[in-house]
């Protein structure tokens, strides 16, 4: 067993040589054992008992030059003085730090390619998360390695000064993961190196995460496979079809029953377009149509009394238009409506003399198809001889633009522009109608929208097959009093809107809401059988619009700015290296990062014998049977060393430990 060293404190301003003859005495005890194997990275590590007071010279020597004690030509950069063989230690790491670059490019790469596109669909069910979870992780291990070889080679730049020796377990904890790099942010009280290696190291752990959290998903409507059709109305040769064969005639009636029970505040349908992914865009289109104008003619009417009705008090009145139509009735009759039409075609051609009230609208008249005229009471009961109401309808060829779209299997029909703009006036017919089934006699041509720029047309057996419906159909009377005996189907239908189902009416009674809304209530039912007639023209012939059929699809939405996490670590574990090979380049400490050997052979055999010889005094801190952590520890904390290069390299030389019994002496061992 060596023998202990003497108290240096209790021999003030003995220095190392005075003591050596006990330090001789120890080496001679220690020389029997085997010299281990010297690194090249520390070439003297054991030094040679035979030279101890050389090293103790030495040491001494170092004691006196602070280990940055270099020359101004000395102090060079990085990339100053190339060494290829310098920049080869460092290999691996700065490839990594490549790599870790390039994965990052590669994830952005794949981000962008799939930003705003369909989720993929990979074989073997990969996911765009699984690919960007796996370039994250390879991103995070290339990111990872060089930062912890610059923790374990900043571990010996960091003891180019006088450093307590268990910084020495701390840095080596830190290149083990984060954990370690919190201890070292205490150890070295939060110098920005190890703020930095806390800061990557620590965040590395939620890297794949919040990698992963910048890809998400939403739903939208996208072109697909499928079916999308709208009937416009755009073939001349409509005005070729016969009014004998009764083709649009047939069509015309149905659409006429079902457009005029039309609930009061609802629009008749408009010809459904096909869509076979029940989700379909259209391009804006125009088409012939049939259109309704109404004019008020009541201050045209002409009132007539003509006594009482047989056989009961109530007084008889007649009200006439001018073109001879009228409505009779008592006036306490209730609910009473007359629409009557011209009593043939022809009488209507002469249009400027047959209107009422559409004289100032030649455009509308040169297009005309029926005029109507509906007189009516504008209460329920009638007790006044003014009280009688009348409008004039008129039914029109017209040319109408839509936008057309079917949502979740729902159609919608926007009336977006109509425009009646005769380009040819029709042409006298066969008053016979001898030859009009071959004859172009009575061709009607309205001009489309601008960007249209295309003509409509329509002929005589065309305007004969709507026109000659709507006359037979179109004419009745309405008594509330006597309902099934003399109404029609469409006076019956409009009756019962004004009197039962108007705004003016509530409950049981009949409370008038004025002549706007009684008007309103007639336009409604007009307009829907417009719409009707219309949809049957959109059916008969042209070709169809083609639309867009669209599907729900899954598609990719990129938050890029989760991806600045990653790009933040790469750059700084790339500036961390950099740093710590600027600083290993400075401070000409040999490149050895946690190389094992290195390690090893730190402390020399000399100082390893002065620590044990040291703690034979004090208890527990050696033992035969092994070391105690806990004493080890306490030895490391109060012993300082320093990185020292002699003449045979570098080595971790014992320059003292910190004051432990109060005199103020460092109790230096050198």
């Amino acid at each position: 067993m060596a023998p202990k060293l003497p108290n240096l404190s209790a021999l003030p301003g003995r220095t190392r040589a005075e003591t050596q003859p006990n330090q001789q005495q120890s080496q001679d005890q220690i020389e029997g054992i085997p010299q281990p194997f010297e690194s090249d990275f520390f070439t003297n590590t054991l030094l040679d008992e035979s030279k101890s007071h050389e090293a103790g010279k030495e040491a001494s020597s170092y004691q006196a030059q602070p280990a940055r004690n270099f020359s101004s030509s000395a102090r060079y950069g990085l990339l100053s003085g190339f060494d290829p063989s310098y920049y080869r230690d460092w290999l691996f790491e700065i490839l990594s730090c490549v790599a870790s670059f390039v994965v990052l490019i590669a994830i952005i790469v794949l981000l962008e390619r799939y930003d705003q596109q369909p989720v993929p669909a990979w074989r073997q069910g990969i996911t765009l998360n699984t690919l960007l979870a796996l370039l994250a992780t390879l991103c995070k291990a290339a990111f990872a390695y060089p930062v912890l070889q610059g923790i374990s080679q900043l571990k010996w730049n960091w003891f180019t000064k006088r450093r307590p020796l268990i910084h020495f377990e701390a840095f080596d904890e830190a290149s083990r993961g984060a954990v370690g790099s919190i201890r070292l942010l205490v150890a070295t009280r939060g110098q920005i190196s190890s703020v930095v290696v806390a800061a990557i190291l620590i965040s590395a752990i939620i890297t794949s995460t919040i990698t992963q959290a910048a890809v998400t998903t939403s739903t939208r409507y996208a072109p697909g496979d499928g079916t999308a059709t709208v009937r416009p109305n755009a073939d001349p040769s409509l005005f070729k079809i016969q009014a004998s064969e009764g083709g649009i005639w047939n069509k015309t009636v149905p659409e006429f029953m079902e457009s005029i029970w039309t609930p009061l505040n609802e629009t008749y349908p408009r010809l459904a377009p096909t869509c076979t992914t029940g989700n379909c865009q259209f391009p804006p289109f125009s088409s012939l149509a049939v259109c309704v104008a109404m004019n008020d003619v009541t201050d045209q009417l002409n009132l007539t009394s003509l006594g009482l009705y047989p056989n009961s008090s109530f007084q008889m009145t007649k009200a006439t238009l001018p073109n001879g139509l009228f409505l009779e009735m008592g006036y306490s009759e209730w609910g009473t409506l007359n629409i009557s039409v011209p009593t043939n075609y022809e009488s209507f051609t002469d249009a400027p003399n047959a209107t009422l009230s559409f004289g100032n609208r030649p455009d509308l008249l040169r297009a005309g198809l029926v005029d109507v005229a509906v007189i009516y009471g504008n209460e329920s009961w009638i007790t006044d001889m003014h009280m009688y109401r009348a409008v004039e309808v008129l039914f029109h060829l017209c040319v109408e633009s839509y936008e057309v779209q079917t949502v979740n299997g729902t159609a919608s029909t926007t009336r977006t522009a109509v425009l009646t703009d005769v380009v040819t006036d029709m042409q006298p017919p066969d008053p016979l109608l001898t030859n009009s089934s071959n004859s172009d006699d009575g061709v009607i041509v309205l001009a489309g929208p601008k960007q249209d720029r295309q003509n409509y047309t329509a002929g005589l057996n065309l305007l004969l097959g709507i026109s000659m419906p709507l006359v037979d159909l179109l004419p009745g009377t309405y008594r509330g009093a006597e309902i099934l005996s003399v109404a029609t189907p469409f006076s019956l239908a409009l009756g019962w809107a004004v009197y039962h189902e108007g705004p003016f009416t509530s409950g049981n009674s009949t409370s008038y809401g004025g002549d706007e809304e009684m008007r309103q209530t007639i336009l409604n039912i007009m307009q829907n059988i417009a719409i009707g007639v219309t949809n049957v023209l959109r059916s008969w012939g042209g070709s169809p619009q083609t639309g867009t059929p669209y599907q729900l699809e899954t598609y990719v939405i990129i938050r890029w700015g989760y991806l600045a996490f990653l790009a933040a670590q790469v750059v700084l574990s790339a500036l961390f290296l950099l740093w710590v090979m600027i600083q290993s380049r400075r401070l000409k400490t040999e490149v050895m990062k946690n190389s094992v050997l290195a390690t090893l052979f730190a402390i020399s055999s000399e100082d390893k014998a002065l620590l044990e010889a040291e703690g034979e005094g004090e208890p527990s801190i050696i033992h035969q049977d092994g070391n105690s952590n806990n004493d080890m520890s306490t030895m490391a904390k109060r012993s300082t060393v320093k990185l020292i290069k002699g003449e045979r390299g570098w080595r971790l030389g014992l320059v003292g430990r910190d004051d432990d019994d109060g005199d103020g002496d460092d109790n230096r061992v050198v």
